[in-house]
């Protein structure tokens, strides 16, 4: 990449508040939010991929 380049963002992570990654699922579901990918499980704990309005991938990680 050349110096002065914009970056490219590929997605942000988020840490949930949540016991575990049903209760986080559960809560999306709730308020009508599509999961982009199933839950994987991570070292940290388990997580999964949403999209923000403009598109962007979130990742969403529940900490063990």
């Amino acid at each position: 990449m050349s110096e002065g380049a914009p970056q490219r963002v590929d997605h942000l992570c988020l840490a949930m508040d949540y016991r575990t990654i049903d209760d986080l699922i559960a809560a999306l579901h709730e308020s009508a939010i599509d999961i982009a990918n199933s839950p994987v499980k991570r070292s940290d704990g388990a997580a999964l991929f949403v999209h923000d309005p403009d598109g962007l991938r979130v990742e969403l990680l529940v900490k063990d």
